[in-house]
């Protein structure tokens, strides 16, 4: 494969991204980097703390995919990274399990990770096999939790935070729940480009724009749309929000409703 096919690879993957690529008897591992040369430390950290463990295992190449430039590292270096990984997390959830009665959770930081990584633990009570169906019951952990680890039983599941984001509430659910409460309110769902959801009722118009988790550029753009579009108030749906954009929004013509606020949203 050469780098032009690489690039190309690059511009369908969002920052971090990883993508496994079986081509003639090879299993290539493709990170897309968010550097313009790839930053291989800090790269193949990441990429270790996010890749799940078949993923790494049995690969005979792994590139590091810069803007500018490509990084081949070796592929057993990430296998045993990853291995060491698991046996680290396999420590800390004994521990974990020891200490938390059913339904209980904790926040922590472990003083052996060099990395020194937000960990939020939740212990489910039952079998690991059940978690999806007490997974929708755990109060989002704050924005700089890192790694999430769901213990059962006898085993767990680690999940990174932007993964148990979209499993907690789901952008499809979320707009849903959205247009039903426009429309018990008297309000006309509407099309319009580049929001989620358009409302009207008389002459007020309402658009909603949902993110999985809201950055100020994000805010900043949806403001951007509210003007564009002459709308009275943009919502931002997200399942939570950094001190930064709540700062940014307060007193502009755009509100930010967590996910689990809008069953007791008023419009």
């Amino acid at each position: 494969m050469n780098d032009e096919k690489f690039f190309e690879i690059r511009e369908k993957m969002k920052d971090r991204e990883y993508m496994s690529i079986n081509e003639y008897g090879s299993r290539v591992l493709v990170v897309r980097s968010p550097n313009r040369y790839p930053d291989i430390v800090n790269d193949v950290e990441r990429l270790v703390e996010r890749i799940k463990i078949n993923d790494a295992k049995a690969l005979t190449d792994v590139y590091l995919i810069g803007e500018k430039e490509i990084v081949n590292v070796q592929p057993k270096i990430i296998e045993v990274l990853v291995r060491n990984r698991k046996e680290y997390d396999d420590k800390i959830v004994e521990k974990m399990r020891n200490q938390l009665s059913v339904n209980e959770s904790t926040i922590f930081t472990d003083k052996n990770d060099v990395c020194k990584l937000c960990r939020f633990a939740f212990r489910i009570p039952g079998e690991i096999d059940e978690y999806s169906v007490f997974i929708k019951k755990i109060q989002m952990p704050p924005e700089d939790v890192s790694i999430i680890y769901l213990i059962g039983n006898d085993d767990y599941v680690r999940i990174m935070a932007d993964d148990f984001v979209k499993l907690l509430r789901s952008k499809e659910e979320c707009i849903g729940r959205m247009k039903e409460k426009f429309i018990s309110s008297g309000y006309e769902i509407i099309n319009l480009d580049g929001v989620d959801v358009a409302a009207l009722k008389g002459n007020q118009r309402m658009v909603v724009t949902y993110f999985d988790r809201c950055s100020v550029e994000d805010a900043e753009n949806m403001l951007n749309i509210v003007e564009h579009l002459r709308a009275d108030v943009g919502l931002v749906i997200s399942v939570n929000f950094p001190k930064e954009v709540k700062r940014f929004a307060m007193g502009k013509k755009i509100e930010l409703i967590k996910t689990d606020e809008i069953g007791d949203l008023f419009l």
